[in-house]
């Protein structure tokens, strides 16, 4: 982070439109201009932290909580860092599958989603003679066209190893096979960080996912990436998961050999 530059940019968005609110944060669609993310045409998905209020969750409203400012942007600064680990987590698997089918000198027979994690960046206001506590912080993120990456859906939540769309016969295919993916992706990285780490969350488009949760190992400490990171998620992986045909191609190894 101390090698990134800020930069100056102009953010539109219409603040009459209702909020679409999840469990920490609020979302509204905008754009930025010039755009902070290259191949991008400028629309964002701005997000704000939720205040922890029965009104606040009731109404959707966007209001943020009363801490300072530095506590705001440490907050969402460490969904940004959730973002470029999922990323990081996710090349990684893309890596094994490329070295292993040079390794075996055959393509992998099943189909590979190609996934990747939305860009990401914090922003915060840059009024004139402003006070510090009247700043305003935002997540920005690339947007998720529905008309290019389809519905948003959400693959899988952060307390289970189980996709949602599990069920083959009721589940649309596609997303059934993606669900598939990400549940070995799941155990490759559980495998290759020593049972410490892995991505869950899944949610986004057919390409596109945002919104990560990072899954630790709780001897490593309490507050890392966020309350979304749940010890009991991490403690049941190894009898939650349930090993499919890619795990199975893949040679992973049992969860619980670890």
């Amino acid at each position: 982070m101390h090698g990134t530059r800020p930069v100056t940019a102009t953010m539109f968005y219409n603040a009459g439109h209702r909020v679409q609110s999840g469990a920490f944060k609020t979302m509204r669609r905008g754009r930025i201009d010039p755009s902070p993310f290259s191949s991008s045409d400028g629309r964002v998905a701005v997000k704000q932290l939720r205040a922890n209020t029965s009104s606040s969750v009731a109404s959707g409203s966007a209001v943020q909580p009363n801490e300072p400012v530095t506590e705001r942007i440490a907050q969402l600064v460490t969904d940004v860092l959730a973002t470029l680990w999922a990323d990081a987590l996710l090349q990684a698997v893309y890596d094994f599958i490329h070295a292993y089918e040079a390794e075996h000198h055959a393509p992998c027979p099943l189909e590979i989603p190609r996934f990747r994690y939305v860009r990401t960046g914090l922003a915060v206001t840059n009024i004139p003679d402003a006070r510090p506590g009247d700043k305003v912080v935002y997540l920005v993120e690339e947007l998720i066209d529905p008309e290019v990456d389809g519905e948003w859906r959400k693959y899988m939540n952060n307390n289970t190893a189980r996709h949602r769309f599990a069920d083959s016969e009721t589940s649309d295919s596609q997303n059934f096979k993606r669900g598939e993916f990400l549940t070995f992706c799941q155990h490759f990285q559980y495998c290759h960080t020593g049972a410490q780490a892995f991505t869950t969350d899944f949610q986004g488009g057919k390409s596109l996912l945002s919104d990560p949760q990072i899954i630790t190992d709780p001897c490593l400490g309490r507050e890392l990436f966020s309350k979304g990171n749940l010890a009991s998620t991490h403690r049941d992986f190894q009898w939650d998961h349930v090993c499919n045909d890619y795990c199975k191609y893949f040679e992973l190894p049992d969860c619980g050999e670890l």
